[in-house]
C-alpha cells in the first residue's frame, strides 16, 4: 500500500481511478478532452486528486453511464455556473444544461426523422425537394414527371431556392399535362 501524501485528502492518479471504478488512463482521456481539468505536478512529478476532482469523476463516470457524451459532460461543466452557485446549486446548473442540451439533440433527430418519413411517404426524389415545391407538385398526374424532371427541380432549388423550383415545377406540371408539348419540349432540349 502507498503512503498517503502530504496532504491525505489528496490521492494519486491510480487509487483515483480505482475508487471511481475506471483507469488511469481513462482519467488522463478526460484530461484530453477538456472534462476534467489536469492538475499541476507535485515535486515528485505525480499529480494528485483531491476531493472536488474525485466528485468531479464520480459525475463524470455517473452521466458518461446514462450515456450522455463526453462533449457534452465537458460542455455542460464549462457552461456559466449560476452566480453565487456551489454545491447543489452548482449540480443543478451542470444537470440543466445538460437536460437543454438533450433536448436540442432530441429535436435535432426528431427534425431528421419526420425528414426520412417525408421521403419514403412521397418518394425518394420527391422527397429531398422543399414542401412548397413537393405541395406545387401535387397537381401533377399521378407518373406524369420523370425522374429528370425532379432531379432538375432539385438543383434549381439549391441554385433559386424553393420559390424558384416551385416556378419551374409548373412548367413540368403543363409539360406533363401535355405529350405534344413534351415531346417538342424535348426536342428543344436536345437542339440546345
Amino acid at each position: 500500500m502507498r503512503p498517503f501524501p502530504t496532504s491525505p485528502r489528496e490521492v494519486l492518479i491510480g487509487d483515483a481511478a480505482a475508487f471511481v471504478g475506471i483507469t488511469p488512463r481513462t482519467i488522463r482521456h478526460y484530461h484530453q478532452v477538456g472534462v476534467l481539468p489536469e492538475r499541476e505536478r507535485g515535486s515528485d512529478g505525480r499529480r494528485r486528486y483531491g476531493y472536488a476532482e474525485i466528485i468531479r469523476l464520480l459525475w463524470i463516470r455517473r452521466m458518461a453511464d446514462a450515456g450522455i457524451a463526453l462533449d457534452d459532460i465537458r460542455d455542460a461543466f464549462d457552461g456559466p455556473a449560476p452566480s453565487g452557485a456551489d454545491g447543489e446549486d452548482e449540480i443543478a446548473g451542470v444537470l440543466a444544461r445538460l437536460e437543454d442540451t438533450l433536448a436540442a439533440q432530441e429535436a435535432a433527430l426528431q427534425r431528421k426523422r419526420a425528414s426520412v418519413q417525408r421521403m419514403r411517404t412521397l418518394g425518394s426524389r420527391l422527397g429531398l425537394l422543399d414542401d412548397l415545391v413537393s405541395n406545387r407538385l401535387a397537381g401533377a398526374p399521378e407518373g406524369s414527371l420523370r425522374q429528370n424532371d425532379l432531379d432538375v427541380l432539385l438543383v434549381t432549388e439549391r441554385i433559386f431556392g424553393p420559390l424558384g423550383a416551385a416556378v419551374q415545377a409548373g412548367r413540368f406540371i403543363a409539360l406533363a399535362a401535355d405529350p405534344e408539348l413534351r415531346a417538342e419540349s424535348d426536342r428543344v432540349d436536345a437542339a440546345e
